[in-house]
């Protein structure tokens, strides 16, 4: 699957305690979208979470209560991005946290 070929891709980077770099691995999910208002992929990724959470916990609230959203984009893409995170995982009890990657410089070639 994509996310297996992508956690192979992240492998060779984490240093460290093997079993924590394969825990760590098992929770990281790639979906492909259209753009970043795919709401449809940003839903895949929803469920794809949900499950992940509901085979580590053993309460079976399908809620998430935390997410931390990293985005590697360029930052004229940010507003959008958030907006679809926030309509697609957005519930009362969803806090969502994002963290903005600096951007270091534009390839202008």
């Amino acid at each position: 699957s994509s996310s297996s070929l992508f956690a192979e891709r992240l492998r060779p980077h984490l240093k460290n305690n093997m079993h924590d770099a394969d825990s760590f691995l098992r929770l990281c999910q790639y979906q492909q979208g259209r753009d970043y208002q795919d709401t449809q992929a940003f839903q895949k990724i929803r469920q794809q979470i949900i499950m992940t959470t509901l085979h580590n916990n053993s309460n079976d609230d399908d809620d998430l209560h935390h997410l931390l959203v990293y985005f590697a984009i360029p930052p004229q893409l940010y507003v959008t991005a958030a907006q679809t995170i926030c309509r697609v995982f957005a519930s009362s009890k969803t806090k969502i946290s994002m963290v903005l990657e600096k951007p270091f410089g534009r390839d202008l070639a």
